[in-house]
Parts: structure tokens; C-alpha cells; sequence
């Protein structure tokens, strides 16, 4: 199963100009008749930045973006999409058919009983709510969430509606909560059964409670610290209602009651010391002294507003490649993006690490982050042990800001324990640390106890199913770049200003580079978004690739490099002009993870 990041507006790669693609659909600047102005929203959306590390605000500002020490991550559901087995269309409703490829985005995968009313679980609003439908059996009343990729969850939140006089909301009576990783008992990739769990229920008629808060707690061998339970899927089963009978009321309260709202009205019958309930025709008939009066209810409105599904810490693996980072593992066939792609039913079948032999380098992962981030945790995941034959023996973990040392290699510092170096039956590891500076990890899959024989050479592969790493705080440096700015003809550029708020430890950096010429590379993509060789796209069968290979453009012969940083505002610009075309670069830094620079505008007068 591979998962794609959605995003929109941005491109993904540094310094990449696609022209004529969706990515630069609006310009990324205002051209005038003197001058270049970047001060709107639009204009920012249409430049490269590092994908999901800025924010940009409506009026026209951009900051980094403060990752937080946890999230919930149903408001981020509808970011990610995964592909399925084609045999699973009928059981996710939030699966769709791309060209012969099945892709499921996260948000509601079922439900059972008002199913236009579920994506409200996880809007963030209190105040809209899913409300199961009372003509449909109680079995009925269940709903599946599918978070788009698996999370570290340390807890579960529900959260019913307030009731009002005007608005009656109740909470369920009774239900049961279940998580799944998305692995499927029978380790079989076309069958819909997942891995259910029991997460949480009411453990009494509930009347009055209106939110319900499940701490979660890991479900396989973990290493010490590690918290919460691996997560996809949340299903929610109601289990007891009251229907018609949701609350007592006097015949006051009842007759005020909207037609929809009003419940049952039971008749008693005084007989023998006892009360029986009778249909209002037999009511009518008892003598007086046995019509023991009436009982009104109003019908329940079991509403739901939000299931909430906090997190271990921001998760920044699953979006190196969109923000330009890589993976590099010594062997080139070992697919180390499976162990980032969100999904459970995947894995970097790594070959333990070697220096001899023609798999030497194999199982040495280097990760560049795309941007310097602010790390405080590592969590490493492998398969149950049901399933994997193959264990994690041992692995290092290491970390670099990129700085190098005098033979120009990167310094790196270890993060992980001398404990990593040996495993005998964990499956879930944690590397917690104080937060500190990184743009690399690298992670070498070790078997130090030398059972596998792979310092004789010898091909053993060991599973990492997921890799996990967190981030908190604002991000200390986003390096953001212009779309192409064609000036139509080529222009003396003579000064360039800038708007920002810069507080304490904050700082912005503007640069420049000027050119006139520019050339196109063509990209040939297959329908499930893989980037392949031109042979290799000719030889596919026109339904299995994009219709028409995509255009970038990019610098050319004569293209000056980025400027020095401007220092005043007003500077005046030392790239190279008249030239037709510029770029410009703005880079966002802070020392601190509690403040941030945010930029307004950006003008060039020309």
C-alpha cells in the first residue's frame, strides 16, 4: 500500500520551474510597469517552499509553520490517500478509481446510518455532529474512520453535542470504541478484515457525559518510553439507545417540543398496587381512581460531533520527498520508501548491513530531511511477530545538521542506545532525545551479535515496516523560491524591499539571480504517479501512463547564481540586469522554537 501526500499549489522539488503544470497555475508575483510585487496569498501558494512547513495566512503573510507536540490527526485525514486492493472498492466508501488503480483518501471509510452526515466526526466543529438515523436498526448505528496513513495514537477523544433548550443533543447510552492498524489477521492484502481492537466503551448506561477521553496503550513488545498504539482505522459502535424514550419531561416541557423532538407518552393503569402501561383508548375507559396519569418523554437526539485522535508528536517522515528530501540506501532495489509510506501492510526489506562482498554499503539508510528540522523523537516499527520471520536484529541511529567535517564528510552524532544494537523479540522501538537541530538521519540495520553471517557477505534481510520522526516546535529555516518571474522583456532591476516582522532570534534572508535564457527537461510518468525513463513510459500500454510526458522548465545557459543576502531595505539589486527573467529567494529563520519571522511582501522596482 503506498500513500501519497496531497498538496496543492506547491511544487517538489528546489528550485523546479514547471511551466504550463497545475503547480504554477497563478503567478507567483504582480507585474507592473515599474515594479515586481509578491504580497498576496496566491503569489505564495505559487512558490516552492518545503511541503507542510510554512503557513500562509489570507492576508498575504507566510511564517514556518510551529509543528506541535501532538495533533489530532483526524483534521489531517483528507491530506493523505493510499492505494488498495481493486477487490476492496464495496467496503471503503472513501475509495475511488484512478485509470484501474484504487485509492482511498482519508476521512469516513463506513458508515452504516447517515453516512452524508459522518465527515462532520472530524471537522473540528462542535457544533455539527453525526446523528445516526432512528428509523435504522441499532446494529446499524457504526462508523469507520480511516486516518490516511498510520499514526502513534496515545489517546482517543469523542465529543457529543451540548444540548439546549432550542438544539436537544444527547450522547450515546452505550458504545463500544476499536482501533486497527490496518494489517490484516490473515496477512492477506485482498481481504477486508482488519485488525480490530478494543479501545475504549461506556461501562454503564451513559445519560449526561459528553465527552469520553480512551488512553491507548501499544499493543506489541516495545522498547522503554514508547507510548499509545499504532493506528489507521477507528470504529465506533453504538451498542444501547433510548429511542423514544430519551427523557422525561413534564406535559409542559412536552407539549413546547418541535413534532420531530417529541417521544413516547405512556399511559398508567393503577391495578393491585402496581402500574401498568395501557394504550390511551383502555386509559380512557378506567374508572378515575385507576388513571395513575401520563409520562412524557422527548426522543433521543444521539448527536456525535467529534472523534478526535491524538498523536505521540508531529510526524515529518511522511513528507520528505514532497518537501525535496531523499532516501538513499546502499542498495538501490531495497525500496526504502515502504518504510514511509504510512502504511502497515508495507516494508524496506532491509539487507543487514555489511562492509565486505558485493552487498557491502547494503542496509545503510541515509535520510535527508529537505529542510533543517527541529527533532525530538525516532520511532522505529516492525511487524507483529506472528508475521515477520525476518526480526530487526540491531540498527544505529544517527543525526546531522549538515555540517561537515574537514575531509568533507557529514559530522554525525549518535542517537540511539547501545540497547539498538541488540533485539531479541521488540517490534517498536523509541529513540527520544532533547530536541536538537538535524537536516540527515541515518539509520544502519546491525546485527552485532553476528547471527545472521552477514560480515561474511552473507544477503539477510531484516523488515522496517515504518519509521516515524517527530518534530516540535517552529520550524528554525524554510527556504522558499520564486516561481519564474518573466518580465515579458528584459528590465534594469534597480532596488528590492521587503515587509517582515523580524522578533528577537529572528531573521529573513532575500536573494537574487537574474537570467534570459531557459530549458525544457520532459518527465514521463506512469498513472500511479511513478516517475519512469522515456523507454520505459513508451514501452506501457497507453491506459497504464499519464497521456503526455510534463514539461519542466528550468534556468539555462547564462543564469547568474543567488545573490548575497540584501542587508538594507532599498538595496540595491547586484544580480546581473536588463535581463528578462528573475527568481527570488526568501529564507525564514529563528533560533527559537516558541517565535518566528513572518514576511508580508517582497517589491523589486524596476
Amino acid at each position: 500500500m503506498s500513500l501519497t501526500h496531497i498538496r496543492s499549489g506547491v511544487c517538489t522539488s528546489l528550485g523546479i520551474l514547471l511551466l504550463g503544470t497545475a503547480c504554477w497555475a497563478q503567478n507567483g508575483y504582480r507585474l507592473t510597469s515599474q515594479s515586481i510585487e509578491i504580497d498576496r496569498a496566491s503569489h505564495w501558494r505559487a512558490w516552492w517552499a518545503p511541503a507542510g512547513l510554512v503557513t500562509i495566512e489570507d492576508d498575504g503573510s507566510v511564517q514556518p509553520r510551529k509543528l506541535a507536540p501532538s495533533i489530532n490527526a483526524s483534521l489531517t485525514a483528507g491530506d493523505f490517500r493510499y492505494e488498495l486492493a481493486g477487490s476492496l472498492s464495496s467496503f471503503y466508501d472513501n475509495s475511488v478509481n484512478e485509470s484501474g488503480v484504487l485509492l482511498a483518501t482519508g476521512g469516513i471509510k463506513r458508515a452504516y446510518s447517515n453516512a452524508t452526515a459522518a465527515q462532520r466526526l472530524m471537522d473540528g466543529d462542535d457544533e455539527t455532529f453525526w446523528e445516526p438515523s432512528a428509523d435504522d436498526e441499532l446494529a446499524s448505528w457504526q462508523v469507520e474512520i480511516d486516518l490516511g496513513r498510520l499514526v502513534s495514537a496515545t489517546r482517543i477523544v469523542l465529543r457529543f453535542v451540548a444540548d439546549s433548550p432550542e438544539v436537544r443533543a444527547d450522547p450515546f447510552y452505550q458504545f463500544r470504541v476499536h482501533t486497527a492498524t490496518g494489517q490484516n489477521p490473515f496477512d492477506d492484502a485482498s481481504s477486508s478484515a482488519l485488525d480490530y481492537q478494543l479501545a475504549g466503551s461506556t461501562t454503564e448506561p451513559n445519560l449526561d457525559q459528553r465527552e469520553f477521553s480512551f488512553d491507548l496503550e501499544p499493543a506489541l513488545s516495545h522498547s522503554e518510553g514508547w507510548t499509545g498504539r499504532l493506528v489507521q482505522y477507528v470504529r465506533l459502535d453504538v451498542t444501547g439507545r433510548r429511542g423514544t424514550h430519551g427523557e422525561e419531561l413534564t406535559q409542559g416541557e412536552y407539549e413546547a417540543l418541535s413534532a420531530a423532538d417529541k417521544g413516547d407518552v405512556e399511559n398508567i393503569w393503577l391495578i393491585g398496587g402496581e402500574q401498568r402501561l395501557v394504550t390511551q383508548t383502555v386509559y380512557d375507559a378506567l374508572p378515575a381512581e385507576q388513571q395513575g396519569g401520563h409520562r412524557y418523554f422527548r426522543r433521543e437526539r444521539p448527536r456525535l460531533a467529534e472523534v478526535e485522535v491524538w498523536t505521540a508528536g508531529d510526524n515529518v517522515a511522511t513528507g520528505i520527498v514532497d518537501r525535496g528530501g531523499s532516501l538513499l540506501e546502499g542498495n538501490p532495489n531495497a525500496a526504502a520508501e515502504l518504510a514511509f509510506d504510512g502504511s502497515i501492510r508495507s516494508n524496506w526489506n532491509a539487507t543487514v548491513f555489511s562492509t565486505v562482498g558485493d552487498i557491502a554499503g547494503w542496509g545503510l539508510l541515509q535520510i535527508d530531511l529537505g529542510a533543517l528540522l527541529r527533532i525530538d523523537a525516532v520511532r522505529t516499527i516492525t511487524r507483529r511477530a506472528a508475521l515477520a520471520e525476518r526480526v530487526l536484529y540491531g540498527y544505529q541511529l544517527r543525526g546531522s545538521d549538515g555540517s561537515v567535517a574537514p575531509d568533507g564528510s557529514l559530522i554525525w552524532e549518535t542517537l540511539s542506545s547501545e540497547d539498538r544494537l541488540f533485539n531479541q523479540s521488540t517490534r517498536l522501538f523509541e529513540d527520544r532525545f532533547d530536541a536538537r537541530l538535524f537536516r540527515f538521519l541515518e539509520f544502519r540495520n546491525l546485527d552485532t551479535a553476528r547471527r545472521t553471517l552477514a560480515h561474511e557477505g552473507n544477503r539477510f534481510q531484516s523488515v522496517v515496516t515504518e519509521m516515524q520522526i517527530y518534530s516540535s516546535g517552529t520550524v528554525p529555516e524554510v527556504n522558499m523560491v520564486s516561481d519564474l518571474i518573466d518580465m515579458s522583456t528584459p528590465r534594469i532591476l534597480q532596488n528590492i524591499s521587503w515587509d517582515a516582522d523580524t522578533p528577537e532570534g529572528t531573521s529573513v534572508e532575500i536573494r537574487t539571480r537574474t537570467g534570459d535564457l531557459l530549458r525544457e527537461i520532459k518527465h514521463y510518468y506512469l498513472n500511479t504517479g511513478e516517475e519512469v525513463t522515456k523507454s520505459e513510459w513508451d514501452s506501457k500500454p497507453s491506459f497504464f501512463r499519464d497521456p503526455v510526458p510534463r514539461i519542466e522548465t528550468v534556468p539555462g545557459a547564462g543564469w547568474s547564481n543567488f545573490s548575497q543576502v540584501y542587508i538594507e531595505q532599498g538595496e540595491r539589486i547586484v544580480s546581473p540586469s536588463p535581463r528578462r527573467y528573475l527568481i527570488v529567494e526568501a529564507k525564514l529563520l529563528t533560533s527559537s522554537p516558541d517565535t518566528a519571522a513572518t514576511l508580508h511582501s517582497i517589491s523589486v522596482s524596476t
